[in-house]
């Protein structure tokens, strides 16, 4: 038996010889597991045998197993070599499909089908994913490459050209012919493809049609893009601003985006069929113009020349002055003592004394008898004519020409059928809905204008003025606070004139206390009494007391009486008047005299600024120092004001030209109903007569309204939140509005709010007015707080305009020391101008824009009226390029689309856009800075990457990249049960348990590296020595095998 124990000796060493030598001989082997056998004793026994005494019978090879530790990792060129960092198997398919094979190897090559295989043509099997690297791990499929992209071609859409053109490229205006090198400046070239992949030259050709002016500071471009013959034609780009907001124009030529301040209301915009409108076309813009209204022909030249010379006639034919007895044949015959006629200041009489004491001399009745006597009293210019019982009566001083004719009897009774009234300077107006009758007489006939010489754009300034005031903010004197209760009158001051020179102080018996009622005045109110009412007032007042001084005066002895009666005389002379440019009653006296003037009560006077203790009046200026404009409220309401009104005279058509103050088509203008007088000398329509008129328009006729200045001050310096006080060193505001500048001059008090103070601050600047006539009104004084919370004040003009301006000096607490002056904008506008093109037979038809945004030649569905008040989207010129003067391209922004066309005979259509964005015009050469397109053919594969994660993405010549799949692992709970197939493959057996799929780098998984192979895990040093192991064991089992067979040779020598 020890034969057979021996035996089995030298086969163990023998299959440890060949596992090592195995382990040795795939030393070099990609992903090859080192071999290891597996040895058991053999000891048999019986149930009867004592176990202790049983010899063992030798040693059975029980298992070779692979041992699965990693191998060393060995770096490749090619990309499918693919190392396993961890556990896990490349899972493989077989060459027919059928059988599921496990490597470590992961050498692969593509075959001829494009597919992974192994060098026995087993598939390397890998899970499909999705767009974003999304594994499907129950859809393993063989992994294939493809060399090329099928369908993957792409039709450009997009290219994206930035390019520098030169900013001195000279402009070209002769017809573009691409054949023409002199009819454009500069070409490029790019390539696109259709959908088949098939490419394209696209050339683009660019000519300079204009260069930047003070008119236009932009530089244009214009771009033709030809692919062979065939031009392509762009698609309209609406314009946008420079947030790429899309813009809109309205009927007169603005233009704004949906989003901008103020926005376009969204039912304001065309949303249908819309006119077309270029964006270049909307430059020559008009300055906003107000409604207008032309006298006819008017003054005549001798008249201007000679205007209130006091030449007979000066130049200008009057209508008849008469007076119609007819109208008092049946009313009588009172017998009256006398008549008289008063022409102007000149009164001519006739008593019945005169004539024998009868009115009628037997031919004549009474009333033609009358007539014919007073003209003969009257004289020359004087007739009546019996048998149309008409007085005519020529004047022939211009001073007159304001004058009623007022015939009375002897009792002074007016008899009123005969009072003939020339009627003045009057007439209506209406400006912007707010209608006034206007009464210049006073400007052309009043004291200080007698037998002046005026111009007639002397005049136009003058009626400008006039106008002005009549719509303006001028207010009323309230002078309610100053009613007795006794009287119930308003006890103004009191008031005495000293002679020149005299140093002894006024008695109090020489001043005359000036109060007033609300007797005769237009509004009948004490609270709404105008200036020249109250000038009237003062000046009767004045009569009156001095009346009442002389009366006084008799009742005195000498010397008294003849002082008193002296101080009557002075202040009999004395003239008050309103002076409007010092705001303030200015006092009159005569040569020298000394003008005293205080409180009319026991109490100061807030109103005139007047102490109890009177003050003398400056001898130079006539004013006593105290600025009181008017305290009431506006003679105009404020929705009823209107401001900037003009009149211009036309010299050479003799015409007045009246202006409203508001440009635009909301302004309107009408007048009508002038005095005989207004009608003769400027032509304005008469009482009855058609008025001469300019409404308003919704058809754009003259614009919009024009913006008033203004000014906006710095934080105010005081703490404004409750009350405040206002002294002599802050108190002044020095202000120009428009032509008119003026010191205001703010109450001292302590005790202001910043409402009150605004209100007050508002009510004395439109009080301010100039020695020219001219006076402010409707500037409005507001208080505005910053974004840090802080109160300034701003203000803003009544006019609007270029001419409108603003500026304000006061102390710096005020905020506006420092403020610059600020200046209103004519609006400008056009109407905007439709494109058009030349049509087949060579007439030309205008353009719209469809529903859809296209160019089309038809108007249906395109509303007139609907449209006007609309805002249409505008349009950039088809492909031009717009630079400004700093280089930069300011349109278009957006990319410029192009119509589908189809490329002569191949059939292929191509449709695309080219985005300049980047473009640059600057004085180097010309250059292209980038050029891309998004098109591609079929590309073939130029790389491959398998990440660590094992995405396998392919990368192809047309730029393409596609994930293909990704390589899974696959594990066994035993891999030691594998079956070894050859190849450093293995089959799963049930030994190695259910196979398990997973991602690399998972839970279980190891990780995989492209571009490197796993090497054996054989330690050749440990089957070196394994090696030398197997032989002693042979040598020594081959010992004893010797043994006994020397053993045996002894026993077999015995029995012989």
């Amino acid at each position: 038996m020890s034969f057979y124990t021996s035996l089995t000796g030298l086969n163990a060493a023998t299959a440890q010889l060949s596992v090592t030598s195995n382990n040795i001989a795939n030393v070099g082997t990609t992903g090859f597991k080192r071999s290891r056998a597996d040895f058991g004793d053999i000891f048999a026994t019986s149930p009867l045998q004592k176990a202790s005494s049983v010899v063992g019978q030798g040693v059975a090879l029980k298992a070779v197993t692979q041992e699965f530790s990693q191998g060393n990792v060995q770096f490749s060129a090619s990309s499918l070599d693919i190392a396993i960092t961890g556990d896990g198997f490349f899972p493989l398919k077989s060459a027919d499909g059928l059988q599921d094979i496990y490597t470590r190897n992961g050498t692969f090559v593509l075959n001829d089908s494009f597919a992974v295989v192994n060098s026995a043509g087993q598939a390397l099997m890998a899970a499909t994913v999705d767009s974003s690297g999304k594994a499907d791990l129950e859809n393993l499929r063989k992994l294939f490459i493809p060399r090329a992209t099928a369908g993957e071609a792409r039709q450009t859409e997009k290219v994206q050209l930035a390019l520098n053109v030169p900013a001195d490229g000279a402009v070209i205006t002769k017809p573009f012919d691409p054949a023409d090198p002199a009819t454009y400046n500069l070409t490029t070239a790019v390539t696109v493809f259709d959908s088949g992949g098939n490419d394209y030259l696209a050339t683009v050709y660019y000519v300079k049609t204009q260069v930047a002016s003070p008119e236009d500071p932009n530089s244009k471009w214009q771009t033709h893009v030809y692919i062979g013959n065939s031009k392509l034609r762009e698609n309209l780009i609406q314009a946008t601003d420079s947030k790429g907001n899309e813009q809109y124009v309205n009927k007169y030529g603005e233009i704004r985006s949906e989003n901008s301040t103020p926005p376009i209301p969204v039912e304001k915009i065309a949303r249908g069929v819309s006119r077309l409108f270029n964006l270049d076309d909307l430059r020559s813009m008009n300055p906003s113009v107000p409604a207008t209204t032309q006298s006819f022909p008017a003054l005549t030249d001798q008249l201007v020349a000679n205007w209130k010379s006091g030449v007979s006639g000066a130049g200008l034919t009057l209508p008849d002055r008469v007076i119609d007895f007819t109208k008092l044949k049946g009313l009588g015959d009172p017998d009256a003592d006398q008549y008289s006629i008063k022409i102007g200041g000149t009164s001519y009489q006739i008593s019945k004394s005169s004539f024998g004491g009868n009115w009628a001399d037997g031919s004549d009745s009474k009333w033609d008898f009358v007539a014919a006597k007073l003209a003969a009293a009257i004289g020359t210019g004087a007739t009546y004519d019996k048998a149309s019982s008409v007085l005519k009566i020529a004047l022939e001083r211009s001073d007159s020409l304001k004058q009623d004719i007022v015939l009375t009897s002897g009792t002074g009774a007016q008899v009123k059928e005969l009072a003939n009234n020339l009627g003045g300077l009057k007439f209506t107006i209406n400006i912007d809905g707010s209608e006034r009758i206007v009464d210049v007489t006073s400007m052309m006939f009043g004291d200080a204008t007698v037998n002046k010489k005026f111009s007639g754009v002397e005049i136009g300034r003058l009626l400008s003025n006039e106008l002005n005031k009549a719509f303006g903010g001028q207010r009323y004197f309230d002078f309610n606070s100053l009613v007795s209760p006794v009287t119930g009158k308003a006890q103004l001051f009191r008031v005495a004139v000293a002679e020149a020179n005299s140093k002894d102080p006024v008695p109090d018996s020489h001043y005359a206390a000036i109060q007033i009622d609300a007797t005769g005045t237009g509004q009948g109110s004490l609270s709404k009494i105008t200036i020249a009412e109250t000038e009237e007032k003062i000046k009767a007042e004045i009569a009156t007391q001095a009346a009442a001084l002389r009366t006084k005066a008799e009742t005195l002895a000498a010397p008294e009486k003849s002082k008193l009666l002296a101080s009557a005389e002075r202040l009999a002379t004395l003239v008050i008047k309103y002076d409007l440019v010092e705001r303030a009653f200015k006092f009159t006296a005569g040569d020298g005299e000394k003008v005293f003037v205080g409180s009319a009560t026991t109490s100061p006077n807030e109103i005139f600024s007047l102490a109890v203790s009177p003050s003398d009046v400056d001898l130079d200026t006539g004013f006593y120092g105290a600025d009181m404009p008017p305290n009431g409220l506006p003679i105009v309401d404020e929705d009823s004001q209107r401001y900037g009104i003009r009149v211009d005279f036309d010299d050479f058509n003799k015409v007045f030209t009246v202006s409203s103050g508001s440009t635009g088509d909301s302004s309107s203008i009408s007048v009508k109903d002038g005095s005989d007088l207004m009608s003769t000398l400027f032509r304005f329509p008469a009482v009855g007569g058609s008025p001469i008129s300019t409404g308003e328009s919704s058809l754009p006729l003259r614009g919009i309204a024009s913006k008033p200045a203004i000014l906006s001050g710095t934080p105010i310096g005081l703490n404004v939140s409750g009350k405040f006080a206002v002294d002599s060193t802050n108190s002044k505001f020095v202000i120009t509005v428009d032509n008119v500048s003026g010191v205001v001059e703010m109450p001292i008090k302590s005790d202001y709010t910043i409402d009150s103070f605004r209100t007050e601050l508002e009510k004395r600047i439109n009080s301010l007015a100039d020695s020219q006539g001219r006076t402010v009104s409707g500037v409005k004084v507001t208080v505005e707080r910053n974004a840090l919370g802080q109160s300034f004040f701003k203000l803003i003009s009544g006019t609007a305009g270029d001419n409108s301006f603003l500026k304000v000096g006061a102390n710096s607490v005020w905020g506006l020391s420092g403020s610059e002056s600020a200046r209103g904008t004519t609006t400008k506008w056009l109407n905007p101008k439709q494109a058009s093109e030349i049509g087949e037979d060579g007439s030309r038809r205008p353009l719209y824009v469809d529903r859809d945004g296209n160019e089309t030649t038809s108007s249906d569905g395109f509303d007139e009226t609907e449209a006007l008040d609309l805002w249409a989207p505008i349009f950039l010129d088809k492909g031009e390029l717009t630079f400004d003067t700093a280089g930069n391209l300011v349109s278009p922004l957006s990319a410029i689309k192009f119509k589908p066309e189809t490329i002569g005979d191949t059939g292929a259509t191509l449709k695309f856009s080219i985005n300049y964005e980047g473009s640059t015009q600057y004085s180097n050469p010309f250059s292209v800075l980038s050029q891309s397109q998004d098109g591609s053919p079929e590309g073939d594969l130029i790389g491959l990457d398998i990440g660590d994660s094992g995405l396998v993405s392919a990368n192809y010549s047309n730029g393409t990249q596609k994930n293909l799949a990704k390589i899974v692992l696959s594990n066994f709970s035993a891999p030691t049960g594998l079956r070894q197939v050859g190849e450093a493959s293995y089959l799963a057996t049930s030994q190695s348990g259910r196979v398990r799929v997973g991602e690399p780098g998972t839970a279980g998984f190891g990780t995989i590296r492209a571009g490197a192979r796993e090497r054996a895990n054989v330690d050749l040093t440990q089957e070196l020595i394994e090696l030398i192991s197997s032989q002693r064991n042979f040598q020594a089992n081959a010992k004893a095998i010797e043994t006994n067979n020397t053993l045996t040779q002894s026993i077999i020598n015995i029995r012989s």
